[in-house]
């Protein structure tokens, strides 16, 4: 029913993102011969959407422990990169960055540093913010592989901010992230706080990067790192928000405050916090105390 319906889809471009869907979703089932004769189906000229699909069936081929058809449709997603014509190359830079994810996400680490040191090489011959671009991606997906010095460094040489604010704290909030997912917060506190108070991501600032950090040590269960860090959160909607994420991570069986002072002492903390923001609607809602 999904092919019949793509079949109907007169843009070029919007079938063939449907088509590698689709090819994905056969290739997540086992069925490679029948994602490959999909792939194979897309239309030329979306070289971006054919690279991805066969990338997307070496994936699943993978992680299937079927590592020759994996080996084969890998090497079909490198050709068809190539394909792209050299005006082409943010694009063909943007699918190899996309194959080594797929090679990170496996594990294949001697093949995910070779593509991103060609991509890297590449990157450096582009137009300055067309550069920055593709070097976010090329950090991100070093950030991935865990080689986060080396991601670092390519954001401060390649990225500067007076060109491309959001492009650069957009990453920085990235690798941020990362260092947090490792337990080493105080690594990912200096990044985040190097990225803009504003900017014109609302999703991307300093608070969002504070608050998506402080989610993570809560969630690993340190609370009171989680408190420390939503303490400088200078935002009236993320600082309640991320505290209130934070009082959920409190364990609790049944009653959990009654003979519990380490719970008592954190929500009263969470309150503390709650009561010194600024927006009047939580005032009425925290002020009380627990007893």
């Amino acid at each position: 029913s999904a092919l019949d319906t793509a079949e109907k889809i007169k843009d070029d471009n919007l079938q063939a993102e449907t088509l590698r869907v689709i090819v994905e979703n056969y290739a997540a089932k086992g069925r490679y011969e029948k994602a490959g004769e999909l792939a194979l189906k897309i239309n030329p000229s979306q070289l971006v959407w054919k690279a991805k699909a066969l990338a997307d069936i070496a994936y699943h081929a993978a992680q299937d422990g079927k590592k020759e058809i994996a080996a084969s449709y890998f090497k079909e997603a490198e050709k068809t990169a190539d394909l792209f014509e050299s005006f082409e190359l943010p694009q063909k830079l943007s699918v190899i960055n996309y194959i080594s994810l797929r090679f990170i996400e496996i594990q294949d680490q001697e093949n995910a540093k070779r593509l991103l040191e060609s991509s890297l090489a590449e990157a450096t011959k582009l137009p300055e913010f067309n550069r920055a671009e593709a070097i976010a991606d090329i950090a991100t997906a070093y950030g991935r592989l865990g080689e986060l010095e080396k991601a670092i460094e390519l954001v401060k040489l390649y990225i500067p901010s007076f060109l491309s604010l959001d492009i650069r704290g957009n990453t920085l909030a990235k690798l941020a992230l990362f260092y947090a997912e490792n337990q080493q917060y105080h690594e990912a506190l200096e990044l985040a706080n190097q990225v803009a108070a504003e900017t014109t991501l609302p999703e991307v600032n300093r608070a969002s990067a504070l608050s998506e950090i402080a989610i993570i040590a809560a969630k690993a269960g340190e609370l009171q790192t989680a408190l420390e860090i939503a303490h400088q959160i200078d935002c009236s909607f993320y600082k309640p928000w991320t505290l209130g994420e934070i009082a959920l991570q409190l364990p609790h069986h049944r009653l959990p405050f009654l003979n519990n002072s380490q719970n008592k002492r954190l929500l009263h903390q969470i309150i503390s916090e709650l009561n010194h923001n600024p927006n009047p609607d939580l005032q009425s809602i925290t002020a009380y105390e627990i007893k």
